[in-house]
């Protein structure tokens, strides 16, 4: 039996579109950002998983609680290690995400 979760207790998810190297390691990169950010509890509240679109462009799923946690560990890659990131836009749903990503000139 499937028990049906209301709304109001789940988690929105964020997706985050992000041009980055090919060949870049965006995920553990961001995690290990997000571990010197807020140590470990701050790496498992965030949950980030990376889904790549393009060799040059992924898309970061996270929670909409820690967004501002994810955009700054990729703030704090683009001025420590890797110039070439870059957010393109951010939005509540994959289909919209993957417009998003589908406009910017690679």
């Amino acid at each position: 039996m499937k028990f049906k979760v209301p709304i109001d207790l789940k988690e929105r998810r964020r997706y985050i579109c992000v041009k980055h190297p090919e060949g870049y390691p965006l995920l553990d990169k961001t995690r290990r950002a997000l571990a010197m950010i807020g140590g470990l509890k701050c790496l498992s509240y965030s949950r980030v998983s990376v889904i790549n679109l393009d060799r040059a462009i992924s898309v970061i799923r996270t929670s909409e609680n820690s967004v501002k946690a994810v955009l700054t560990a990729l703030l704090i890659l683009k001025y420590t290690e890797c110039s070439e990131i870059d957010v393109i836009g951010l939005s509540g749903n994959l289909r919209k995400v993957k417009e998003i990503c589908s406009k910017n000139p690679r």
